[in-house]
């Protein structure tokens, strides 16, 4: 083999090398092109479903006027703040019918579990707050029934006539609500 065949060689096998080289750096690329696109949707999947899910929270806590939701919406820990206390709690123990806020009951808008917790007959003009007491106690006392969620059935029931005569119903209680509330 003569030199300039040597030079040809190592020429072309330099050439080769540059094109894997490139080939590789190539695929790389394009890897992470992908990944990136890949992560980026299931972040932003992450996001839409916890913003669902904080949003489904919200509307379904019982006992809060709409316009106090605000005061409910998670911490950037995730987590509930008492209102008097400003103790942090797990957002989930919201109407877990047990009091962690024991100042002020704040966390047990819709249960009887905190004494001095306050329950609101959302469509109830009128009335407006409840004591938690009376809450799912078996007697109705929003007009569309609301602070008996529970329907628990009281031991010692009144007549359906007894109880349109005193004008106090028990659960589970009918919607009493004026049309226009």
């Amino acid at each position: 083999m003569n030199i300039c065949q040597k030079i040809y060689l190592r020429r072309k096998s330099k050439r080769y090398l540059y094109y894997i080289i490139f080939l590789g750096v190539f695929c790389v690329l394009c890897y992470q092109v992908y990944f990136l696109k890949v992560v980026t949707d299931d972040v932003t999947r992450s996001l839409v479903t916890s913003t669902a899910k904080v949003s489904s929270l919200l509307s379904t806590i019982r006992g809060v006027r709409q316009i106090d939701m605000a005061k409910y919406k998670p911490n950037n820990h995730g987590a509930f703040v008492c209102f008097d206390s400003q103790e942090e709690i797990e957002y989930s123990r919201i109407n877990d019918d047990y009091c962690d806020c024991v100042s002020d009951g704040s966390d047990e808008p819709g249960t009887n579990a905190c004494v001095n917790g306050k329950f609101y007959c959302e469509t109830d003009r009128l009335t407006g707050y409840l004591p938690a007491g009376r809450v799912n106690d078996g007697i109705c006392d929003c007009c569309d029934g609301s602070d008996e969620w529970a329907q628990k059935f009281p031991q010692v029931r009144m007549s359906e006539n007894d109880q349109t005569k005193l004008g106090r119903y028990q659960s589970p209680c009918p919607n009493l609500c004026p049309e226009d509330v």
